[in-house]
C-alpha cells in the first residue's frame, strides 16, 4: 500500500483477529459510496473504472476487499 487514501481495518471474527483492506477516493462529506465486490474470488478491481466518473459527478467513494481478498488478510 502507498496511498495515503489506503487503509487497513481491524476486525475480529470466531476464526481471529485479522484486517480488511480499504481506499477513498474524492472527499465528500454528504455523499458516500462504499463498493462491495462478490465472492469469492473478486477484488476491487472490479470497478476501477468507477474512478473515470464518480469523481467528476463529486462523489466521494470506498474500495473494501473482503477478508481473503487481494490486499485484505487470509484467514
Amino acid at each position: 500500500m502507498t496511498d495515503s487514501n489506503e487503509k487497513m481495518i481491524p476486525i475480529e471474527t470466531p476464526s481471529g483477529k485479522f484486517n480488511v483492506w480499504t481506499k477513498r477516493i474524492g472527499n465528500n462529506p454528504t455523499i458516500k459510496l462504499l463498493l462491495l465486490h462478490g465472492g469469492p474470488g473478486c477484488t476491487h478491481e472490479l470497478f476501477k473504472n468507477f474512478e473515470n466518473f464518480l469523481p467528476a459527478a463529486d462523489i466521494e467513494f470506498y474500495y473494501y476487499d473482503q477478508l481473503d481478498s487481494f490486499f485484505s488478510d487470509k484467514s
